[in-house]
């Protein structure tokens, strides 16, 4: 069997194409955040269904096409998330504590950008929408906040000298350094 990285790489060549198990695997250890990872690529390709039937534009500021790159974005980093998760060594408690965290915060960002543009409105920055239309704006932006500052805790605990004890060790080094 012939690596692709090194000896200790996830993705080992076997004939034509890569594993897809192993990353299956480690999809399996953080089920939450895979699939609220999926739920965004869905709602991303059900926002784009809509505007392929009925348009982008709805309302005076809702245009679902931002809702369409939100969302998929979001899926994307949630499911990178969930994969690189597990070479973190993280404290039962605190990755319990990450992953709801963020699960939490993507449900509300997830249901504020898509239901606001479908409403017409800019789920940030409305000029039209109610007084609580801006509340439910300025907590997304808080969110936003906490959600950088808890990845940047993540990204701390890949700066540890015990994580390159890990059997895959350049992963954790290329985790670290991307």
């Amino acid at each position: 069997m012939k690596y692709l990285f090194d000896t200790g790489s996830i993705w080992k060549m076997k004939g034509d194409g890569m594993m897809l198990e192993k990353v299956l695997d480690l999809l399996k250890k953080e089920k939450l955040l895979a699939a609220t990872g999926g739920l965004g690529l869905l709602l991303g390709l059900l926002c784009q269904g809509y505007i392929l039937l009925f348009g982008a534009e709805i309302g005076v500021e809702g245009n679902l096409s931002k809702a369409v790159s939100f969302n998929v974005a979001l899926g994307m980093f949630l499911l990178t998330t969930a994969l690189i998760l597990p070479f973190a060594q993280l404290s039962k408690r605190f990755q319990q504590f990450f992953r709801w965290a963020y699960f939490l915060a993507s449900m509300y960002s997830y249901g504020l950008e898509t239901i606001q543009h479908l409403r017409g409105i800019d789920p940030r920055f409305t000029q039209y929408g109610s007084t609580l239309d801006q509340i439910l704006g300025m907590f997304f932006g808080i969110v936003a906040v906490i959600m950088v500052i808890f990845y940047s805790l993540l990204a701390l605990f890949f700066f540890r000298q015990s994580v390159l004890r890990v059997e895959r060790a350049g992963l954790v080094i290329g985790i670290r350094y991307g």
